[in-house]
């Protein structure tokens, strides 16, 4: 899934997260409670986002002059 449609359930996920913290009656189990559920939204974004890093692209021969590697730009969606 792309970044900026994974991104609305990201933000979804946070907004519920620091509601249900502000309604905690004890802080420290408010606190480590957010810290979960914040934890798991963003866990949630990156396994559902796709990356494309790029990929290497040989430019010249191998022996030749201008011979190597370069990467070409990556997309992210």
């Amino acid at each position: 899934m792309p970044l900026s449609t994974a991104q609305v359930a990201l933000e979804a996920q946070l907004l519920a997260a620091f509601k249900k913290a502000q309604l905690a009656k004890n802080p420290q189990s408010a606190t480590a409670q957010l810290a979960s559920d914040l934890a798991q939204a963003i866990y949630v974004f990156t396994v559902q986002t796709t990356v494309n890093p790029g990929q290497a692209v040989i430019v010249g021969t191998p022996s030749g002059p201008g011979a190597g590697s370069t990467t070409s730009p990556g997309t992210v969606s």
